[in-house]
């Protein structure tokens, strides 16, 4: 069975990528520093209260408040930073080709070709427009399914699966 995906890198895919890594193979670090950004928010919303309780240092306080809101807004808004900082570094929209043999996976961007074996992809996620093939947690592929142009988005699920040797999770995105 091969399967082969041509398609252009353009900003709502970097952004899906940022998405879907943020919720599968960084979702222990993205929940700890979501988590640790509302934690400051909140012990500090709580000093800035103690401040205007005692009276003292309205000053402080005021400045406590805006780090709180600041700190949660960041926890919140955080994936979307993310994929912001992503996509900007995208220069133009590279033309890519992405062909599965039942060997390894050829990717080709420009003149650039690398060969991946299957056994040294860290793992992989399905949306309902994507699937993304990850190279290592910051990196990897993404393959929208509107652009398989050998081979059956139906059935590569499961191709990769057995290739991989790791289940590959949905995730609504």
């Amino acid at each position: 069975m091969e399967f082969e995906i041509k398609t252009t890198l353009r900003k709502e895919e970097v952004q899906a990528f940022q998405r879907l890594s943020c919720r599968t193979v960084l979702k222990g670090r993205t929940t700890a520093m979501r988590l640790g950004l509302l934690a400051l928010g909140v012990v500090v919303a709580v000093g800035a209260t103690a401040q205007i309780r005692t009276g003292e240092g309205i000053t402080l306080a005021i400045w406590g408040y805006i780090l709180a809101v600041l700190s949660i807004a960041g926890s919140v808004l955080m994936e979307r930073y993310l994929a912001w900082k992503s996509v900007s570094r995208i220069q133009g929209e590279p033309e890519e080709l992405f062909f599965f043999s039942e060997d390894n996976l050829l990717a080709e961007s420009g003149k650039e070709k690398i060969i991946h074996r299957y056994d040294k992809l860290i793992a992989g996620a399905e949306s309902q427009d994507y699937f993304i093939v990850f190279l290592d947690r910051d990196s990897g592929y993404v393959l929208p399914k509107e652009k398989f142009v050998v081979g059956d988005p139906a059935q590569f699920k499961a191709f990769l699966e057995r290739k991989m040797g790791k289940k590959i999770p949905f995730v609504k995105i």
